[in-house]
């Protein structure tokens, strides 16, 4: 369900809508390939997935979601940000969840280390997204990094105490 409206040009397009795909196949998207690339999981970069829907507005250049959910048994990623419709820019806040059973198959302790429990038998991951819509950057690594270097310390620490 859309509305938009324009007289010429993406600057002067308005509107705003909602978008509802059940049973969605995610092939060839950048943002899924770059946390495929930075976790480790092939499978990461082409879900399956149960449900995706966004809400959005434009206006100003900008396509605004303040919603966007992509929903799967195994995979969820969620959150909300903005696309420059003229740069095709993007900056995004995200949180992407796994099951159990896929965390499990990120190779390295230490990358698993950076997700937290949600409680419900997924782990989750803040992340912001920047860059363009082909070519999107993450400050995944980065998040990943310090996770990874707080968890040795604690486990350093705890050996040098309790040695």
């Amino acid at each position: 369900d859309a509305t938009v409206e324009g007289t010429g040009g993406l600057e002067t397009l308005e509107g705003k809508g909602q978008v509802r795909v059940e049973d969605c196949a995610v092939a060839q998207a950048p943002l899924m390939t770059l946390l495929a690339t930075v976790l480790r999981v092939p499978e990461l970069a082409h879900p399956d997935l149960d449900e995706c829907r966004a809400t959005f507005t434009l206006g100003a250049g900008r396509l605004v979601n303040p919603t966007l959910s992509l929903k799967g048994r195994s995979l969820q990623l969620t959150g909300r940000g903005a696309t420059s419709l003229r740069s095709v820019a993007i900056d995004y806040d995200m949180t992407l969840a796994l099951d159990q059973g896929l965390a499990r198959r990120i190779p390295a302790q230490e990358l698993r280390d950076a997700f937290k429990d949600r409680g419900d038998g997924f782990v989750t991951i803040d992340f912001k997204v920047t860059g363009t819509t082909s070519a999107p950057k993450s400050d995944l690594t980065t998040r990943i990094g310090r996770a990874a270097a707080e968890s040795g310390l604690k486990k350093f620490l705890k050996r040098k105490l309790f040695n």
